[in-house]
């Protein structure tokens, strides 16, 4: 057994009862090598200067018991046992414990209510074309959607057109530009490009989308003017359309119909909505589309049938404007050509070279699938033409990767060219 004491007290502390300070015992009990330390309760203190002077002789007598254990402090640590000052074992307090818990990450939550409005954060407001009462207008919470009428004013409507040329003149025959085009793809898109015979059938009037205003343009547009009810005058004013970027939903109507309001005043205000492409017919005649919305469109596929001959797509990104054939002047077109034809499989039994020549491969190539088109428009009595030519006529140039958005509704399957066909968001 062990008696460990603090053998650096200075005299004065020396002077003290001997069993005042803490003392700690250290036993090596069979083997066990764990610390077991604890201190002694001291005793009370001397009432007088006789019995300090006893007590101090008495603890100078005993420090050879605390000589003769400090060599077993090494042999180990086992349970304490403190000795008092008349030799006796005192009492010791039994060993502390501890409980351990696994620490937790946890997210701290907070909850703020804050009374608002929630708005959108991109509006478009319309405002008056003119001066005069309000006679009717859209309500909130309903979609202005393209040939709608938005609101009108003194009973004259304003009808919301899609694109992104505005309005800013009046438009009439022989009127050429971006807007004469918006005009000529819109009245297509409603469908009033054709006309009807006398077995209901649609008929094609020779309507073309471009940029130049036709007499076949001035008859669309009058037939759009009597299908709205007001005056046939062929013309369309700046102040009788809206161009909006496509459909959108109303979000607020700060006015009242039978409001006088002046021009410039907001009336109806729209979300913002996504930024829209488009896609368009590149045939005047009966379309049938064979592409579905959400779909990808690979490299050589079918998008669409005019009077029953297909239209393949091809990935050009320098475009396909002009015919294709063996001896032709090298090309970007001819590279693409090649491309797809070697996507779809026909490679003229390995031979073909994917280069900017149009060479005796291509021409076969070109062959083998013309071919394979006959072979599957057969049952439709579509005469598909098998000469290794390529004209701009028969493909449809899309980009990689491209995806058929949403498609465009008409009324009739014969479509001008330039009628939309789908419409996609681009915002992304």
């Amino acid at each position: 057994m062990t008696l460990i004491t603090d053998p650096e007290r200075n005299d004065a502390t020396n002077n003290a009862d001997p069993t005042a300070g803490a003392a700690t015992v250290r036993t090596p009990t069979n083997g066990d090598t764990r610390d077991d330390t604890r201190l002694a309760e001291p005793p009370s203190p001397p009432t007088n200067s006789a019995e300090s002077a006893s007590n101090r002789s008495g603890r100078r007598r005993r420090w050879p018991y605390v000589a003769a254990g400090l060599g077993l402090a090494a042999a180990g640590t086992a349970s304490a046992v403190v000795l008092t000052g008349d030799g006796d074992e005192a009492d010791v307090a039994e060993p502390m414990s501890f409980r351990t818990v696994s620490a937790e990450v946890r997210d701290l939550v907070e909850f703020t209510e804050l009374d608002g409005r929630m708005v959108y954060a991109d509006t478009v407001a319309l405002t008056a074309a003119t001066d005069g009462v309000v006679t009717e207008v859209v309500a909130d919470g309903d979609s202005v959607e393209r040939g709608q009428t938005v609101y009108e004013i003194n009973g004259l409507p304003v009808v919301a057109f899609v694109g992104d040329t505005p309005m800013y003149r009046t438009l009439g025959p022989g009127a050429t530009g971006d807007d004469v085009r918006l005009i000529e793809a819109n009245l297509a898109s409603l469908g009033h490009h054709t006309v009807e015979d006398d077995d209901g059938d649609p008929v094609d009037t020779g309507f073309v989308v471009d940029d130049v205003w036709d007499d076949a343009t001035t008859d669309a547009v009058v037939r759009w003017q009597e299908d709205l009810g007001v005056a046939t005058t062929g013309q369309i004013a700046a102040t009788d359309l809206i161009v909006i970027d496509g459909s959108a939903p109303v979000i607020d109507v700060p006015i009242e119909v039978g409001e006088r309001v002046s021009a410039g005043t907001p009336l109806v205000e729209l979300s913002g909505g996504p930024i829209t492409s488009t896609r368009h017919v590149e045939h005047s005649g009966e379309i049938e589309l064979a592409v579905v919305a959400g779909a990808p469109i690979a490299n050589g596929d079918i998008v669409y049938t005019v009077d029953g001959a297909p239209v393949t797509a091809i990935v050009a990104p320098d475009g396909l404007e002009r015919e294709l054939s063996e001896g032709v002047e090298p090309g970007e077109d001819v590279m693409a050509l090649e491309e797809m034809l070697l996507a779809l499989g026909h490679d003229a039994d390995g031979d073909l070279d994917v280069d900017d020549e149009f060479d005796e491969a291509t021409t076969r190539a070109v062959i083998e699938w013309q071919e394979d088109l006959q072979d599957r428009y057969e049952d439709d009595d579509v005469d598909v033409r098998v000469d290794g030519r390529v004209e701009p006529s028969e493909m449809y140039v899309v980009d990689e990767g491209e995806v058929v958005g949403t498609i465009t509704a008409h009324d009739d399957e014969l479509l001008a060219s330039g009628t939309e066909i789908w419409s996609a968001d681009t915002s992304g």
